[in-house]
């Protein structure tokens, strides 16, 4: 007779049981604190994220900046309501700069908040115009400014394609300045006049008797001058070394009084030689060497 089979059941021993319940706890417990760590990442990624985004949209919708013009407006009128305020400006040392061109500068008006007038900005306006070659500003609490300026002065007058505009010892052009009550100065001609015109004029006051008898200067080939002087004669500086000519012209008219002369042109550009246009009645050229008695 056969033997009937059965199933062959394993039995676990108590160790073994408390060593997989252990088991399944630190899988638990590692499973857990993943999750949490997971979650605690996705949730900052989240928050961020709306921080961001929120951020943004604010930023974009103009909200920030629309609480700052409205917390700065309202700071100021306080100041102001507080009596720190424009109510007036003196301006001292205009003459000849435009008061338009003076005022825009400024930039200021009556009732504005004092204690945000920028007084560099006022300066570096005001001295940025050619007129003004100094200028000085003070704010006085509660409500004062305090404006000097200190123009420059025309010297002559730059005569460029048909335009004529004033110019100061410098060379700088004063644009904004009228031309009346200026027919005493000289008239400066060429269109690179400006850069060469301070030289010029330093040149002239070597010899204030002759700088009194010019009416103008011709630049001529962006190289040298021709001076017109007052009785009609023309003088032709040289290129180089002007000033020895300027000087030597000096020399002859002091000793010789040349200039009293029927003479309409000295030509001084060759060096150690002058040569002057007699008029039409006198004998047409003379010529001598430098400092010698004419022939």
């Amino acid at each position: 007779m056969a033997r009937r089979k059965g199933k062959t059941t394993k039995r676990t021993t108590q160790r073994q049981r408390e060593s997989q319940q252990i088991t399944r706890k630190k899988a638990q417990a590692r499973f857990w604190a993943t999750f949490r760590r997971r979650a605690a990442i996705t949730f900052a990624v989240v928050i961020a994220m709306h921080v961001i985004i929120g951020g943004w949209w604010v930023y974009d919708s103009g909200h920030i900046e629309r609480m700052q013009k409205f917390v700065s407006h309202s700071f100021w009128q306080m100041t102001v309501d507080a009596g720190f305020k424009v109510e007036q400006v003196y301006l001292n040392g205009r003459k000849r700069t435009p008061k338009q061109v003076v005022e825009q500068a400024i930039n200021v008006k009556t009732g504005d908040a004092i204690l945000r007038v920028s007084v560099r900005d006022i300066h570096a306006r005001l001295e940025g115009l050619p007129e003004v070659r100094s200028v000085s500003v003070v704010r006085e609490l509660p409500g004062a400014l305090h404006i000097t300026l200190v123009e420059r002065q025309p010297v002559a007058i730059w005569q460029n394609k048909g335009k004529h505009v004033l110019i100061d010892a410098d060379g700088t052009v004063l644009e904004h300045h009228p031309l009346q009550d200026t027919s005493e100065l000289m008239v400066l001609v060429g269109e690179d006049v400006p850069t060469h015109a301070e030289a010029l004029l330093r040149l002239m006051a070597t010899e204030n008797g002759l700088a009194a008898r010019v009416a103008s200067a011709v630049r001529v080939g962006g190289r040298r001058w021709n001076i017109q002087l007052k009785d009609g004669i023309n003088v032709m500086l040289p290129e180089q070394d002007a000033e020895t000519a300027w000087a030597q012209l000096a020399t002859m008219q002091h000793e010789h009084n040349v200039l009293a002369r029927a003479i309409t042109t000295i030509d001084m550009r060759i060096e150690d030689r002058i040569f002057m246009t007699l008029d039409p009645m006198a004998e047409p050229y003379a010529e001598m060497d430098a400092g010698a008695q004419e022939t």
